[in-house]
């Protein structure tokens, strides 16, 4: 038969005698039990023992070393919050309570982090928007529709002057780049470059209208595009948009700008002194065009090479035609352009 083995409660009360300082013969000859047996018991115990301190210890170990990190991420929290406190105000802190609340986070907790009173948290709560507020927060929605009307390519320069231009709001570039960050938007950096052609102009003491026409590639063929601008008035009196270099390219241009604003006035350009007399108006001189009239007209290509879309988006003329008419009915508008010529 198998030897049974021997009750748990027997190795108990055999160790328990070890323990109290019996002699291994001793346990024995009580508990009728051969000495190997108690040598064997003792022997696991401490195997046992061993194994429980090594274990607590490596658990000691860990506990210490994560203690250590815990600290060092509070030293640097409490360093964080000391600076943020001292460069943010208040309102900026009570809007990062507001997301620490909405996130689980105690109020009262944030409130002592952040080092402002629990109390001034929840009256700023109940207090109105301030006019501040308010005025920031049309502005926001008014340049978010001009950076949606411009395929998010405008920047804080050029939404600035369109809300000084065509709006007539008086505001800072500043406040402008502050929103626009707060909003999560920026222009889109780069140009279209133009091909360079001449440029003609007419002065009066009244109105100053320069006349260009420049081309513009693209993978199927080039189109040609003659304006006629009226740089005191900043404003595009007519265009014309071909696909050929002909002289009705001008003289569309003309057409439509004489029927914006007829009458007699001084100008250059062969073609367009041909037109004007052939519709009635008496011409003047011609004059050869300055280096304002030069710089006005380089301006308003400018800013129409940066109110494209990108080149992958016209790859044809028809495409690059449709963009340029929106464009150039924009900058014809009666009211004062978005463009400064000057």
């Amino acid at each position: 038969m198998p030897r049974q083995p021997f009750p748990s409660s027997l190795q108990d009360r055999a160790l328990d005698l070890l323990a109290q300082g019996w002699a291994v013969k001793d346990v024995a000859a009580e508990l009728h039990l051969s000495r190997s047996t108690v040598y064997r018991w003792r022997q696991a115990r401490s195997l046992t023992t061993t194994h429980q301190l090594l274990t607590r210890q490596s658990e000691l170990n860990a506990t210490q070393a994560r203690i250590a990190e815990l600290e060092n991420e509070l030293l640097a929290h409490r360093r964080l919050t000391r600076r943020l406190s001292d460069a943010v105000p208040p309102t900026g802190r009570f809007e990062a309570i507001r997301v620490m609340a909405s996130e689980g986070h105690q109020v009262r907790t944030a409130a002592a982090l952040l080092r402002v009173s629990e109390s001034g948290y929840y009256a700023w709560c109940r207090r109105a928007p301030s006019g501040r507020m308010l005025r920031h927060a049309w502005l926001t929605e008014l340049i978010l529709s001009i950076y949606r009307s411009s395929k998010a390519m405008y920047g804080s320069r050029r939404i600035h002057h369109e809300l000084q231009q065509c709006y007539g709001i008086n505001i800072s570039r500043g406040t402008v780049e502050l929103l626009m960050r707060q909003a999560g938007i920026r222009g889109r950096a780069g140009r279209t470059r133009w091909a360079a052609a001449q440029t003609l102009d007419s002065r009066t003491s009244e109105r100053l209208w320069a006349v260009d026409a420049r081309a513009q590639h693209t993978p199927t063929g080039t189109l040609y595009c003659a304006v006629v601008l009226d740089t005191n008035q900043r404003r595009l009196m007519g265009w014309s948009v071909n696909g050929a270099v002909t002289h009705e390219l001008v003289h569309t241009a003309l057409d439509m700008a004489l029927t914006r604003d007829a009458g007699p006035f001084p100008h250059t350009a062969y073609a367009f002194t041909e037109r004007t007399r052939i519709l009635a108006l008496a011409p003047a001189t011609a004059r050869v065009p300055d280096q304002y009239a030069q710089a006005s007209v380089d301006h308003f290509w400018r800013r129409v090479g940066r109110d494209l879309l990108p080149k992958k988006q016209w790859n044809t003329t028809e495409s690059l035609q449709i963009q340029l008419e929106k464009i150039f009915e924009k900058f014809s508008s009666p009211a004062p352009m978005s463009i400064s010529m000057r």
